[in-house]
C-alpha cells in the first residue's frame, strides 16, 4: 500500500536501477543483493536489464515473499533467494559482478565480518553498493534511539565511518561516499502522499489496519530521527582491487 509491490521501504524501481549502474550488468552477469527483502529490487533488475540476481536475507518471511513474488512474474530462473544467518552467508569467493548492501548493516553485529565475507565474494575490479542508515554519531541520540525502538528485531548502530575504515582496510578503493537522506525522506513523503487515495479504494481488515498504524508511528519517528541529524541514509560506492586475489 505504502512503497509499492515487492518492496518495504522508500524508492521503487528507478531508484533500485539507478544504485546498481556502477555494476555495469548485462544479460550474462550475477549480482549478489545482501538484505533482498520483499524481492521487488531483484525483480526489476531481472526484468530491465535481464541479469541474474542472487538475494539473501535473514528474514525468512521476507525470503517466503521474495520467492513467491519471483515465481508470480516469471523471473524465479534468475532471481534467486535464500534464507542466511548474518555470520554465515555461504557465499562463493570471486563469483559476483557486484554486490548490493541495502537496510541490511543494522541488523548485522558483526559488520566487518559481513563486509570482508561480501568484497571476497565480489571478482577483482567489481563494485560493492552499500544504501543503508547509520547513527550521526557513534553512539545513537535519544531521537535515534526513540526510532530505533520500533524496529522489528534486533539492532547494532553504527556510524559510517566505521564502515568506511573496514572497507579501506581491505584494498577497497571508496568512489563515492554521500549523504541520501534528504532524498530518502523526500521518496518516503511522495509515497505517504499517495497512500490515502489508494486507502479509499480498499477495504482493510484488521491485521491490514494494524500494520499500516505502527507504520505510521514507525516512519514518523525516523523522520523525527532525521530532522535531528541522529540518523543517516548514506551511499557507498566502492570497488575491489583488480589485484586481489
Amino acid at each position: 500500500l505504502v512503497w509499492g509491490e515487492g518492496f518495504n521501504g522508500p524508492g521503487g524501481a528507478e531508484h533500485v536501477l539507478e544504485l546498481v549502474k556502477p555494476f555495469g550488468l548485462t544479460n550474462q552477469n550475477t549480482m549478489l543483493e545482501i538484505g533482498s527483502g520483499l524481492g521487488g529490487g531483484a525483480c526489476v533488475i531481472v526484468d530491465k536489464i535481464k541479469a541474474y540476481v542472487d538475494g539473501v536475507d535473514f528474514d525468512p518471511d521476507l525470503i517466503d515473499h521474495a520467492v513467491a513474488i519471483a515465481m508470480l512474474k516469471g523471473f524465479d530462473a534468475k532471481a534467486k533467494f535464500r534464507l542466511v544467518e548474518p555470520g554465515a552467508l555461504g557465499l562463493k569467493p570471486g563469483f559476483y559482478d557486484g554486490c548490493f548492501i541495502h537496510d541490511t548493516l543494522m541488523a548485522v553485529e558483526d559488520k566487518e565480518r559481513l563486509l570482508e565475507t561480501a568484497v571476497d565474494a565480489i571478482k577483482p575490479g567489481k563494485s560493492i553498493v552499500i544504501a543503508d542508515m547509520f547513527t550521526g554519531t557513534s553512539e545513537p541520540g535519544n531521537v535515534a534511539a526513540a526510532s530505533l525502538s520500533m524496529e522489528l528485531g534486533d539492532v547494532f548502530p553504527c556510524d559510517v565511518a566505521r564502515i568506511i575504515a573496514k572497507l579501506k582496510s581491505m584494498n577497497v578503493d571508496i568512489r563515492v561516499s554521500i549523504d541520501e537522506t534528504d532524498n530518502c525522506a523526500a521518496m518516503a513523503r511522495s509515497a505517504w502522499s499517495g497512500v490515502a487515495g489508494r486507502l479509499a479504494k480498499k477495504q482493510m481488515d484488521e491485521e491490514t489496519a494494524d500494520a499500516l498504524l505502527y507504520e505510521t508511528e514507525f516512519w514518523a519517528r525516523r523522520h523525527e530521527a532525521y530532522e535531528a541529524g541522529e540518523l543517516q541514509m548514506r551511499r557507498i560506492v566502492a570497488f575491489k582491487s583488480s589485484d586481489s586475489l
